[in-house]
């Protein structure tokens, strides 16, 4: 990566992963910038912008001049109920992102975050090379995201994919299972309370990373990632919600209550969603540092 403070540009950067990754980026002595749709704040490099706003972004672009983009703002949850948010959020604002940037950074490097749900139903590890079918509007828009950096290959320097399969860690919303399940038990244990969960599908499976190494991954895809290449980001290891319910029960020596409710039941669920890692671990040398049985530990005990 270029030398003397190099400025990064991260969009979503005060959301879950961006909470994590630009005080990373900070320790590696880059100036970073943020764009958020909650607040700013231009003192600490923070920028209200809605980055479906084409002017809006564009400005930005103009003013900052980044060396390097993670586009991380998206509307992430697969369970969005507002279609249209999700492809003016994911779709039309990566395309300003893009726009802006072969307008005024096209020699800048841009790191665009996908999701494992491009690839649809898989019973096996899911490799890069794999057809993708998504079966949700939520792995249909990131998978348009992905189809549209294709018409900037020749007006942007480097542009990688990312393709993230589940990840967690503390601080995420309850809109997902894994971060809902520790904070109930958390507040259940703080009130002594009988450890009981309402939930839905238990027996799907998916691959857990921590948002840690998560954003390690990121930082190094950006700088040795290939241009135009796609890198999943995974464990390589599925769990179901019941295998955690067991993992969680063994940590804390009691019995969980664990009650079936209709209502968080999701119709277009994938039953597996496990990620292949091995073009990343091969090509770029990240791997997972943090199993998934040590990340629950840890989120317990935040």
């Amino acid at each position: 990566m270029k030398q003397n403070k190099p400025k990064v540009l991260v969009t979503g950067g005060e959301g879950f992963v961006g909470s994590y990754l630009v005080p990373k980026l900070r320790t590696k002595n880059f100036e970073v910038i943020i764009t958020s749709k909650l607040s700013g704040n231009k003192q600490n490099q923070i920028y209200q912008i809605d980055i479906r706003n084409l002017e809006e972004v564009s400005k930005l672009f103009k003013e900052q001049r980044p060396d390097y983009v993670f586009h991380l703002a998206a509307i992430s949850s697969p369970v969005e109920k507002n279609i249209s948010t999700i492809y003016d959020v994911n779709l039309q604002g990566s395309l300003n992102i893009l726009e802006s940037a072969q307008e005024y950074v096209p020699e800048s490097t841009i790191l665009m975050v996908s999701s494992g749900y491009v690839y649809g139903n898989y019973k096996d590890p899911i490799a890069e090379s794999f057809p993708t079918n998504p079966i949700n509007h939520y792995g249909i828009s990131k998978l348009a995201m992905e189809k549209l950096v294709l018409a900037y290959k020749e007006k942007i320097k480097k542009i990688v994919l990312a393709r993230p399969f589940n990840h967690t860690g503390q601080g995420q919303s309850e809109n997902f299972v894994i971060a809902k399940v520790i904070n109930t038990l958390n507040r259940q244990r703080a009130n002594y309370d009988k450890l009981v969960l309402e939930l839905g599908n238990i027996d799907a499976v998916r691959d857990f990373t921590d948002v840690n190494d998560i954003v390690e991954a990121y930082i190094d895809l950006i700088d040795k990632g290939k241009n135009l290449e796609t890198y999943n980001i995974s464990s390589n290891i599925g769990y179901s919600i019941r295998d955690t319910i067991r993992i969680l029960e063994k940590i804390l020596d009691t019995d969980i209550d664990v009650r079936k409710n209709e209502k968080f039941m999701r119709p277009s669920d994938m039953p597996i969603l496990i990620g292949d890692n091995g073009k990343i671990i091969k090509e770029i040398g990240w791997k997972p540092k943090i199993r998934f049985p040590q990340l629950l530990e840890k989120m317990l005990k935040y």
